[in-house]
């Protein structure tokens, strides 16, 4: 199966009234396909008189492998016990310490998982249906317009130096996505894109995966 951000936010508020009492604050949440990594957590922070302050959670899953709706289930799970360590205030003595361990043996026993410390990959197989990998850069100009575009990846470097030297571009960030609203864009060789919203335009980023071209 496949899951999507709607997926997320409703377990989310299952897994959140049922084993953490309805406590935990409500993290952004992105899919991407990612093939290190099946789940994470991020966080920003601040340091407050003597304490430090966590806010500005997110969970990122991935769709790269194909996992029945429990394996799923488990690794949103797996990064809900980070999200309560870090939006708790707590210590842990690493990031899968003797508290995330006990956290999770506890709703391991309540509920019948099996969320463990690492999840081991090479068993899992790629998703039969994983869509087409495409190179999508993301435009702000300085009146605040915003546009996307799909770029023939030969070009990309070629781009990159381009945008560098104008001055109207505020702001441009580079994009794997799988998303299949861009499969019908041409793969461009020039600097032409197209105007969007700025919901689509952050949604489109939320769901790609950044990346850095090379010099």
């Amino acid at each position: 199966m496949q899951i999507d951000r709607q997926w997320m936010n409703r377990w989310f508020d299952v897994f959140n009234h049922t084993y953490f009492d309805s406590e935990l604050p409500r993290p952004k949440f992105s899919v991407g396909h990612s093939q290190t990594r099946l789940g994470s957590m991020s966080c920003k922070c601040r340091r407050r008189m003597l304490k430090t302050e966590y806010y500005d959670f997110a969970i990122r899953m991935s769709n790269y492998y194909e996992q029945d709706e429990k394996q799923f289930q488990t690794v949103l799970l797996h990064e809900m016990i980070h999200l309560r360590i870090a939006a708790m205030g707590l210590r842990d003595n690493s990031p899968h310490g003797q508290l995330f361990q006990s956290l999770a043996l506890s709703i391991n026993r309540r509920g019948g998982w099996r969320i463990s410390i690492t999840t081991s990959k090479s068993k899992l197989k790629p998703h039969c249906s994983t869509l087409q990998r495409n190179v999508m850069l993301a435009l702000e100009n300085t009146s605040g317009a915003t546009f996307l575009t799909v770029v023939n990846p030969a070009y990309v470097t070629l781009l990159e130096r381009q945008l560098r030297t104008i001055a109207s571009i505020s702001h441009h960030q580079w994009l794997i996505t799988t998303d299949s609203r861009f499969g019908t864009f041409p793969k461009v060789r020039t600097l032409r894109a197209r105007a969007v919203s700025r919901n689509d335009y952050n949604d489109a980023i939320s769901c790609g995966e950044p990346f850095t071209p090379r010099p």
